[in-house]
């Protein structure tokens, strides 16, 4: 078995470029992703908006109440 200072020296010789080059992708993925997600989920709110403001509903017509007699029918 290897001493440990040359077990040592073996891993600081891997350099951290590859895995640097393995995660960049992944990140900018999920910031594109996330900045999409981002509009698309102010895109839906702004057109729930425009469903419950009002203008484009349609007018329900209640019926008016009936006035209450004062006469008591027995």
């Amino acid at each position: 078995m290897p001493p440990i200072s040359s077990r040592r020296n073996h891993r600081s010789k891997t350099s951290p470029d590859p895995w640097l080059s393995l995660a960049t992708l992944p990140v900018l993925a999920a910031l594109i992703g996330g900045k999409a997600l981002a509009e698309w989920v102010q895109e839906l709110g702004e057109m729930s908006e425009e469903v419950f403001r009002g203008d484009r509903l349609p007018t329900i017509d209640f019926p008016s109440p009936e006035p209450m007699s004062s006469e008591t029918s027995d």
